[in-house]
């Protein structure tokens, strides 16, 4: 069996012409008019075999009969028509038409060519023309016209044009040639094959191929691939038997269902079983699958554009198709396979439109829109089944969610109680921790280490809620710990001295070097070595860049310190024989000078390293030097009592101890020398007449140490009878005695202010007192007996050296409290300004004063020295206050001038006074309580109102409550009853009235009147808060140990503050909770108390003549305990007891806070 002879919807070709029948006559007629005509255009219906018909019979005979043929079927998209053109001919005709020439004028150039023409004339055969309509400019398609006119008109007369077209484009092509007569003239038409010679054409073509094919069925199956139109009368397939079919058949769908059927082995026997449309259906669906990923894009667009909802056939313009949504590559190749696969037909749609798209047979109309409503349906009940499984699955995920969000609310319900437990087992673990770190403290504080205190009150998380924090946080600020400990010796510490900025230490030690240190406790310090044997002694220069020290092996070494260069060694001082225990500079830095036990003293200049003069011979070892202020003479003292005053010009002995002089210095101005002795006596020397002015005796063994005050007028002296004395410099008795410490007090300093004195004792303590003779402060931390105690240059830093180190303190301590003294003795009363910024004191004797609240700057004397005040009320918004004295009121300013007319009554009346919102009132009650007289000076007035007499009943007044804040007044009378008026409203009646119960005594009420302090007479160590609502019911503040004295409320009425003749007051809360806040400090009975207007502070006056100004808020005593941390770490040993660390941690963590500070860990 042969090849296929069917091409399927390609066209014939002259390769397959043995297969091509049913067209021999009109191929021979076409040909006989190419012959005779230059010019002849083929058109006809798509599908009708124009292209078949030139290709397989007409060109095959033409070159038969010695023609030449020339097809172009093809015009490739990156060639120009015309150059393509000319091209083909010149490659099949072997003419060279070049660009400057036209092809006649070509082809009559070339003589031999030209003969050949006339003999063996030349078809050149277009085909698909319409391409250059469709796809091609329109200057290259008037290109193309013009080069095949000038063809057509020109000789050689034997070149023949045959155009083949399709129909639908007809029209725009004449349209283009219109004018080219040669071009326009003969035109000949080929239509579709019928029915009847199709069959019997493919019958034969299939019999020449080896295949016998039944005429009738065939016919019955290419009536199938009718042209849409013919014969639609009827439905269904036409009866077997039907004699003729006259009907058109699409060529190329013919050749399709033959081509398909030849492969199959031929067509069915029976008439009854021929049909294309399964053909046709394959056909189909093989052309779809061979687009790949684009079959179902392609399928969609047959379905829903092609094809109407009647099933009728619909247009598709090519631009519809590329807004479908696809790449407009994909649409082109789409189009262009169904387009080639006859799927589709493409037709002009006009001159300016572009193309349109149909489907190619009824068959695949009625096909696909079957395709389409099945799919429809099948998309309408998946539809349904997804609507179905949506509502199921949203009716799930509802139930899912209900379900979700109960589980949710039951986790969040659990959660919720978890975190509640959680949180209230945080909090209780946290409130054990915190209560465990305040114990831990209290037990610091109880054993001598309050240093490490603050520390442990800063870790409590919640010091609001921790009982007793705020209490004990007053009461390890109310300590003194040092601020830096110096520690690296590794021997005895002998003497100690400050630089004179105050901002670096000297330490001299056993151990033969010398330590110069940061004073703040950072980093870590200088270390000058050179001395062989002990350092005894240490000075610094008066610019203190320089250093000399002087010891055991007799030599003295002046370094220089400045910068934070390395230390350097400038001078070495040699030449004393034996220990130097004394070393001085001189005011002006230049000089030195060294006392020895070698019985000399030495005056070296520092630049030469000489003595300057001849050295001073004693007949005893010296044990002290020291300059006067101008530098000009020197004082030493012997172990032989003598006292040596000397210079370069002069040598003077002062002569009268009967033991050893242990220390000689001279006063401020130079005009005096103090010496110390061991024969308990320390005398005072008129500098020039060098004769004793005072012997001041009393000490009961060795006076170690004396001092000048900065005054001159007064000397400290210290002694091992464990006392301290301070005297006047002429009085032979002294003015107070301190004491009696631990053990032998070893040295005594001025405060450069005169206003304190320091005592250092081989207990281990030194001791700050006033210059009253009280003790302002102890200095605990040491564990071995002290050496030396001395005040920075500015006062703000005390340095303390023992046995076992060097602590540098803050000399105010921790500012908490506030102590504002005076020296009038026992104050009676003391109380805030309206911002809280000033505090006035008075005191019983009647003095007032006005000091700053943070203590800073000196006080203000408000009071006259002849008229004692009895009380005062500050203006509320202004700087001014009233004063009260037993018989007169009047104002003052800051400064104590007076600045309103006095209110005087009779001095056997009981005068009160405030500032109401009108101006000041004052208040005077008469002898035995019988009747109250109230008086106004209103703001700006320059005198005081008639008075008011206020009806407080018929029983007399025995106490009278006044506050300024509150501006309200209230009476107390002996029936009981307390009667309230308002300052602005005095001639209107009580607001309040209180009645006593049970024999308690008002002393206190709350700014609201909501509640009351009371006593009970019975027993006053304990007061009773009272609500005005339920007096019966009261809240028992017990805690004093002695009679309570006052009470006062806050403004806010949250705390209620007792004073007591304990020496304390208490800040009690007034709901009742928590343990009252002890202010402790005072060394006599507290008298009166005052909050600050935002009740965060309580200022205190005492009979000790000192007011006490106490933070009360956590935030203000968390910074002060943060300003209070020593930069010294606490040791692993102590972690792990107090904080509760491992050995690891503890270790660890003590090393990072000491690099903190700059310092190596293992050097401590």
């Amino acid at each position: 069996m042969s090849g296929n002879p069917f091409p399927g919807p390609q066209p014939y070709t002259a390769e397959s012409r043995q297969h091509f029948f049913g067209r021999e006559r009109i191929a021979r007629s076409f040909l006989s008019t190419m012959l005779v005509q230059r010019c002849v255009t083929l058109y006809g219906p798509s599908g009708s075999g124009k292209s078949s018909l030139m290709q397989a019979l007409v060109l095959p005979w033409a070159k038969e009969a010695s023609c030449r043929v020339v097809l172009v079927d093809k015009w490739p998209h990156e060639r120009k028509p015309v150059d393509w053109l000319k091209e083909t001919l010149r490659e099949r005709l072997e003419v060279e038409l070049v660009p400057s020439t036209s092809v006649s004028e070509a082809m009559t150039e070339t003589p031999g060519h030209a003969e050949e023409c006339a003999d063996a004339p030349a078809f050149l055969y277009l085909d698909q023309i319409e391409q250059l309509l469709i796809r091609r400019s329109r200057e290259d398609t008037d290109n193309v016209v013009r080069f095949l006119d000038q063809m057509v008109e020109r000789p050689p007369r034997e070149m023949h044009l045959v155009l083949g077209i399709r129909e639908d484009y007809l029209g725009r092509w004449r349209e283009r040639i219109r004018g080219r007569r040669r071009l326009i003239e003969n035109w000949l038409r080929l239509g579709h094959l019928t029915v009847d010679d199709i069959s019997g054409a493919v019958c034969t073509a299939a019999g020449n191929a080896g295949q016998d094919w039944n005429l009738e069925v065939m016919r019955r199956i290419l009536h199938d691939v009718r042209i849409q139109g013919e014969d639609d009368s009827h439905e269904g397939p036409p009866p077997c038997g039907k004699t003729a079919y006259p009907e058109e058949v699409q060529a190329a769908y013919a050749q399709i269902v033959c081509r398909a059927l030849f492969d199959k082995g031929g067509p069915p026997k029976r008439c009854e079983d021929a049909r294309a449309e399964q053909i046709l259906v394959e056909y189909l669906e093989t052309t779809l699958a061979s687009l790949g990923h684009l079959e179902e894009p392609a399928r969609r667009l047959l379905e829903e554009h092609l094809i109407a909802d009647d099933g009728s056939r619909r247009l598709l313009t090519a631009r519809a198709a590329r807004l479908g949504g696809l790449l407009e590559g994909d649409v082109e190749r789409i189009l262009e396979t169904l387009e080639r696969a006859a799927i589709l037909r493409a037709e002009a749609q006009g001159h300016k439109s572009g193309r349109y798209y149909e489907l190619g047979h009824d068959w695949l109309a009625k096909k696909l829109h079957e395709r389409k409503q099945e799919r429809q349906r099948e998309e309408a009940r998946q539809r349904e089944e997804h609507a179905r499984m949506q509502e199921e699955r949203e009716r799930e995920e509802a139930r899912q969610r209900e379900e979700h969000a109960r589980m949710q609310e039951e986790r969040e319900r659990q959660l919720k109680q978890a975190n509640e437990l959680r949180g209230q087992a945080e909090a209780e673990r946290e409130r054990a921790r915190g209560l465990l770190l305040v114990a831990t403290a209290r037990e610091l504080l109880a054993r001598g280490r309050p240093e490490w205190a603050p520390g442990l009150l800063l870790d409590v998380a919640s010091p609001e809620q921790t009982d007793g924090w705020v209490a004990l946080a007053i009461e390890v600020l109310g300590q003194r710990f040092a601020h830096a400990t110096l520690k690296g010796h590794r021997r005895s510490l002998t003497a100690a001295a400050f630089s004179p900025d105050g901002r670096r230490v000297a330490t001299a030690c056993f151990d033969g070097a010398t330590r110069v240190w940061s004073a703040d406790g950072r980093g870590e310090p200088l270390v000058l070595l050179g001395h062989s044997d002990v350092v005894w002694t240490v000075a610094f220069s008066p610019d203190g860049c320089r250093i000399v020290t002087g010891g055991r092996d007799g030599v003295a070494f002046v370094w220089q310190i400045a910068g934070a260069e390395a230390p350097k060694l400038i001078a070495t001082l040699e030449g004393h024989e034996d220990e130097i225990v004394a070393v001085a500079f001189s005011p002006d830095g230049r000089q030195v000078a060294t006392a020895s036990k070698d019985c000399t003293a030495r005056l070296w200049d520092i630049e030469s390293r000489d003595v300057k003069r001849h050295v001073l011979e004693a007949e005893a070892e010296l044990t002290s030097v020291a300059f006067d202020p101008r530098g000009d003479r020197v004082v030493t003292g012997s172990q032989d009592g003598t006292t040596y005053v000397w210079s370069e010009a002069s040598e003077a002995r002062l002569v009268g101890h009967r033991g050893a002089v242990t220390r000689a210095v001279f006063s401020p101005d130079g005009r005096l020398v103090a010496t110390a002795s061991a024969d308990r006596t320390v005398r005072v020397w008129s500098a020039d007449r060098l004769a004793v002015l005072a012997v001041l005796g009393g000490h009961e063994h060795v006076v170690t140490a004396v001092a000048f005050a900065p005054d001159g007028q007064r000397v400290a002296t210290a002694s091992r009878d464990k006392t301290a004395r301070v005297w006047n410099v002429g009085d032979p008795e002294p003015l107070f005695t301190v004491g009696p410490h631990g053990g032998a007090v070893v040295d005594v300093a001025w405060s450069p202010d005169g206003r304190h004195v320091i005592t250092a004792s081989e207990d281990g303590q030194a001791r700050i007192w006033t210059a009253a003779g009280m003790e302002s402060g102890a200095l605990r931390g040491h564990k071995r007996s002290l050496v030396t105690a001395a005040w920075s240059r500015d006062g703000a830093q005390i340095l303390t050296a023992s046995l076992d180190d060097a602590k540098v303190w803050t000399a105010a301590g921790t500012g908490v409290p506030v102590v504002l003294e005076g020296d009038e003795g026992a104050l009676s009363a003391a109380r805030f300004d309206h911002d809280g910024q000033r505090v006035l004191t008075i005191t019983k004797n009647g003095v007032a004063r006005l000091f700053n609240a943070d203590g800073s700057g000196a006080a203000s004397i408000l009071s006259e020295p002849d008229e004692p005040i009895r009380g005062a009320s500050f203006e509320p918004k202004g700087q001014r206050v009233a004063l009260v004295s037993p018989s007169a009121v009047w104002i003052v300013d800051p400064d104590g001038r007076r600045e309103s007319p006095r209110l005087t009554v009779a001095a056997d009346w009981h005068l009160v006074a405030a500032f109401g919102p009108t101006g000041l009132v004052a208040f005077a009650v008469a002898p035995g309580g019988r009747a109250v007289m109230a008086y106004t000076l209103a703001e700006g007035a320059e005198r005081w109102s008639e008075p008011v007499a206020l009806d407080v009943g018929a029983a007399p007044v025995e106490r009278v409550f006044i506050r300024t804040h509150v501006a309200r007044v209230r009476f107390a009378t002996q029936d009981g009853a307390v009667h309230a008026w308002n300052l602005g409203a005095l001639r209107e009646s009580p607001v309040v009235t209180w009645w006593r119960h049970d024999g308690l005594k008002y002393i206190a009420f709350a700014p609201d009147d909501r509640c009351a302090l009371a006593l009970d007479e019975t027993g006053l160590e304990s007061a009773y808060l009272v609500t005005a609502e339920n007096p019966s019911e009261r809240l028992l503040l017990q805690d004093h140990d002695k009679q309570i004295t006052y009470g006062t409320f806050s403004m806010d009425c949250t705390r209620v503050v007792t004073t007591s003749d304990d020496g304390t007051a208490r800040a009690w809360r007034t709901d009742g909770t928590g343990r009252p806040i002890v202010l402790r400090g005072h060394r006599a009975s507290v008298l009166h108390a005052a909050f600050s207007p935002d009740g965060e502070r309580v200022v205190t006056a005492s009979a000790d003549g000192t007011a006490r100004i106490w933070p009360l808020s956590v935030g203000a005593l968390r910074e002060r305990l943060a300003a209070a941390v020593p930069v010294d770490c606490m040791p692993p040993e102590l972690r792990r007891m107090y904080r509760d660390e491992t050995a690891d941690q503890a270790r660890k963590r003590y090393e990072a806070c000491e690099r903190s500070h700059g310092r190596d860990p293992a050097r401590r």
